[in-house]
């Protein structure tokens, strides 16, 4: 299988690890930033991802990645991960 950030655009691949990365040092709630998926046949796919942290019953850290597919009206007013 594919790790994670294979799924997305090589070009957003080193910003996606370091977005989780400091999200995880800074201890934030709640994280979210744009990239470009790949689907199937490498087409590219805009999504933000959305990462949260949490601690379970017993006070282990744990971690919920969301992603959705972002519509043409949300890209204008939405920050890039990137300049294009």
């Amino acid at each position: 299988g594919k790790s994670f950030l294979e799924l997305f655009d090589p070009e957003d691949r080193g910003e996606i690890a370091e977005h989780f990365a400091n999200s995880i040092l800074e201890d934030a709630p709640i994280m979210a930033t744009n990239a470009e998926m790949l689907d199937s046949d490498q087409n590219h796919i805009k999504v933000e991802l959305l990462h949260a942290q949490f601690r379970d019953h017993s006070n282990e850290r744990c971690f919920l990645i969301g992603v959705r597919e972002l519509q043409t009206a949300q890209l204008e007013v939405l920050a890039p991960l990137r300049n294009t």
